[in-house]
């Protein structure tokens, strides 16, 4: 996933601009109803793509920005709702013994399909010793995990002989898979923001971006030290590149000091920034000075976004091309 060719100003990068701020709040409405309500797309991968691109044009606010915005919020609807699951477990066990499916455990409980099968894989599938990397390997492939009756806890062996019984002809092999593991991969299927898929997702879009960046600073000849040569020195919780000297970036009408840049694979709203981009970048702004934070999709008004006291540097999108060296010469790569 690459940034635009030409970037979407999302909103206002220097003022306060009441319409920018209304349309962030539109947006983060949105975001907050739909998910709040359980919508189905929540639910369904190919829906949830067809809903973000219509939403997309709807509000006029960039896809991938969209996309980030709402997963933002999703993860802080999760943890809110993971508390209330956990301690409602033995219900959902029930439910499932009974014959609801785990997706449909997820809907009614607004709750992420994929957690939501690790939860039920937690409580009828027999776990070896090793249960956490037993666990991450199951939800990766349930099929081959799970698929075994002997997989399954004796107490649940009779929901899996009904369910054989009633699904005789499509599981005539030996090597049918069982209930549980056909339901996990239907719910890990079917959940479009967490899972193995949405994992390896952000992963690879993180590092991408990290590449992006350096190709960035290099196409502007501005010097640095990546985050694994900084790591190879010895040095911990570093930002992903330490310029090897400052420069200056235009904030408005004023010149800003940088020493440090940090990128992030997302949308900066309010939240994710404050509660935990700023505390991230306090950390290295004591060990290095003043620093930049680059949301490569885009933030919210910079009204509304914290600069730790004048030491952050807030951009959406790419790089600034034009900045000053040390010596006072200013470089414009427009």
């Amino acid at each position: 996933m690459n940034p635009p060719t030409e970037p979407i100003a999302t909103f206002s990068t220097t003022e306060n601009d009441d319409e920018d701020i209304q349309r962030y709040d539109q947006v983060e409405q949105w975001c907050r109803h739909e998910i709040a309500a359980g919508s189905d797309f929540l639910f369904d991968t190919i829906a949830f793509e067809a809903t973000m691109k219509r939403t997309s044009r709807d509000l006029q606010f960039p896809l991938e920005s969209l996309q980030s915005f709402f997963r933002n919020i999703y993860v802080q609807h999760i943890k809110s709702r993971s508390f209330q699951v956990k301690s409602q477990c033995n219900n959902y066990v029930e439910q499932y013994r009974q014959g609801r499916s785990i997706l449909q455990l997820a809907q009614t409980a607004n709750f992420s399909p994929y957690l939501m099968a690790r939860v039920i894989v937690e409580n009828v599938a027999i776990i070896p010793d090793d249960k956490k990397k037993f666990l991450t390997a199951a939800m990766r492939d349930p099929m081959h995990y799970l698929g075994r009756v002997d997989c399954v806890r004796d107490e649940f062996l009779d929901i899996e002989h009904q369910w054989a019984a009633e699904e005789k002809e499509r599981i005539s092999s030996a090597t049918a898979p069982t209930r549980l593991a056909t339901e996990v991969k239907e719910a890990i299927d079917a959940d479009p923001l967490s899972g193995p898929r949405s994992d390896r997702a952000k992963h690879f879009v993180g590092i991408e971006f990290e590449v992006a960046l350096e190709h960035m600073l290099r196409t502007r000849g501005i010097p640095f030290e990546s985050e694994t040569q900084l790591r190879e020195k010895g040095t911990s919780k570093t930002p992903d590149v330490l310029l090897s000297c400052p420069i200056g970036v235009e904030v408005g009408s004023q010149w800003r000091i940088v020493n440090w840049i940090d990128s992030k694979a997302l949308f900066g709203d309010v939240g994710t920034h404050q509660q935990s981009v700023l505390p991230q970048c306090d950390s290295y702004i004591n060990r290095f000075g003043p620093g930049m934070i680059l949301y490569f999709f885009g933030h919210a008004p910079i009204s509304m976004l914290g600069d730790a006291n004048g030491d952050l540097v807030i951009m959406g999108w790419e790089l600034p091309k034009r900045f000053m060296w040390p010596t006072g010469s200013i470089s414009d790569n427009s």
